[in-house]
């Protein structure tokens, strides 16, 4: 099962993949996209905006793929390095987010997402508030896995733990931890892979001010990597 970085030619693939993935979860099927029985293509489309971003965001993101017979891609991941001081992507890279963004803008005006409650669809970058206080002290530095998804015909050979072992190889190389979010349901699936600590949910802090509250309730787990947790903020803390 061959693991590598994902190429620009790669991320339509990729995109189809995690659409196929999420088209029956709670947040990005039922709660962001309720209208994708009628348009299923355009599931792929919004996953293919934000793969193209993500693409250009810097050394600290990396998207990676599985691959099966013929080189197709099977497995998608985007593992994002989180660190007590966050770097810059770089110039080039800063050009190339602000033009992919301007792309992607464009498109979205000429093929609009008709799958979606376009309302929600920003739900995410609301999270960051209400679950940051997680990723402080000792956990500042992490390998965060920040998607991942299996073609559903290529389930249960091993490819989506293969993904999750990416990022974990490179937390033990550097002696940081991993972390992620994992939707109901999918828990389980993550302590096999090695996460062994569950710090509490999306939801738990904010109140009707957290918008997770209102759209899929998912659980926050982490690997110590063998290093005593230190410095762990509480919701508000400064």
């Amino acid at each position: 099962m061959p693991l590598r970085q994902a190429t620009w030619q790669d991320l339509l693939p990729m995109a189809s993949i995690l659409a196929a993935a999420f088209k029956d979860s709670g947040l990005f099927g039922e709660y962001m996209h309720p209208h994708r029985a009628q348009y299923p293509d355009d599931m792929t489309y919004f996953f293919l905006r934000m793969l193209r971003a993500d693409y250009y965001s810097g050394s600290d993101h990396r998207l990676i793929v599985t691959t099966g017979p013929e080189e197709q891609v099977t497995g998608a991941a985007h593992w994002i390095r989180k660190r007590a001081h966050s770097r810059s992507p770089g110039i080039y890279n800063q050009v190339m987010i602000n033009a992919v963004n301007a792309y992607n803008a464009v498109e979205t005006l000429i093929y609009p997402n008709r799958a979606a409650d376009t309302s929600k669809l920003d739900v995410l970058d609301h999270m960051e508030p209400f679950t940051h206080h997680h990723w402080t002290g000792t956990r500042a530095e992490s390998w965060y896995l920040a998607i991942i998804g299996v073609d559903p015909n290529a389930e249960k050979r091993g490819y989506g733990k293969q993904l999750v072992k990416y990022g974990f190889d490179q937390a033990a190389q550097e002696g940081a931890g991993c972390s992620v979010i994992a939707a109901p349901g999918r828990a389980s699936f993550y302590v096999a892979c090695g996460y062994d600590v569950e710090v509490g949910t999306t939801a738990d802090e904010g109140g009707d001010e957290n918008p997770l509250g209102k759209a899929e309730v998912a659980t926050i787990h982490f690997w110590d990597n063998g290093i005593e947790p230190k410095g762990i903020k509480k919701y508000g803390e400064k």
